[in-house]
């Protein structure tokens, strides 16, 4: 990691992608949550309330073009909301279909990543 200006003077994280895979690993192998042939899928809420001590909302009301988001209040733990549409349409029909359960786990993935990432902003 290292910090760099941004165009309006503003400071910036920047992460090489091999450095975002060592982390991500390192943090699946904490939680004890690292995929295998046994156990392929990850219960990534599992992982963001029990291990990165999120506060998950996976029925948030987001603007529809909104499917996550993660909030960081100082003294807090993070917040995850999760678009109320997307979980309801990807995760309480029982026959939603495989790109739409994805696109929810991604999004949910996608924010936890902004917790391990973005926490020492």
């Amino acid at each position: 990691m290292r910090w760099y200006r941004g165009t309006a003077g503003d400071r910036r994280l920047w992460f090489d992608s091999d450095e975002i895979e060592s982390i991500v690993e390192a943090e699946l192998e904490k939680a004890g949550a690292v995929p295998s042939a046994g156990r392929p899928v990850v219960d990534l809420e599992r992982f963001a309330e029990h291990h990165l001590g999120v506060e998950l909302d996976q029925y948030a009301a987001l603007e529809a073009d909104v499917l996550g988001l993660t909030e960081f209040v100082s003294g807090r733990a993070p917040r995850i909301s999760i678009n109320a549409d997307l979980t309801g349409a990807a995760i309480d029909d029982d026959e939603a279909p495989l790109g739409l359960v994805g696109r929810w786990r991604a999004t949910l993935a996608h924010e936890c990543g902004h917790v391990l990432l973005h926490d020492v902003l």
